[in-house]
């Protein structure tokens, strides 16, 4: 199980705890948008804060990444300042959730079989 489900699930068991308890006044069917709201709100800083988030979604790596393309540019003599490699850095943080999408559609219309089959 990833570190996001563990969140996710730990915060839904909470949540529904909470719930059943006589000292609140939810309902059982109030523990889906209760947890789904907190999860939404608290997981991805939670995720980001002990470096759990995907390769693709951290700066750090992303940074990396662009330094060492810096580096092997300078070999040949092209300069990378470092306020293009910020700018850089931005756009491809911004390009990475719409690449992902894109790659979900293309797989989900390019599958000809269901998964596991």
């Amino acid at each position: 199980m990833s570190a996001e489900q563990t969140l996710n699930s730990k915060i839904t068991n909470a949540v529904a705890s909470a719930v059943n308890s006589p000292a609140t006044a939810a309902k059982p069917e109030d523990v889906k948008p209760i947890s789904a709201s907190v999860i939404a709100s608290i997981v991805p800083q939670i995720l980001h804060a002990t470096n759990n988030e995907p390769w693709w979604q951290s700066r750090v790596t992303w940074g990396a990444i662009l330094s060492l393309v810096a580096s092997i540019l300078a070999i040949f003599g092209i300069a990378f300042p470092s306020e293009l490699q910020g700018q850089v850095l931005t756009a491809i943080m911004a390009a990475v959730p719409l690449i992902g999408g894109l790659v979900t559609l293309y797989g989900r219309w390019a599958a000809k079989t269901p998964i596991g089959k």
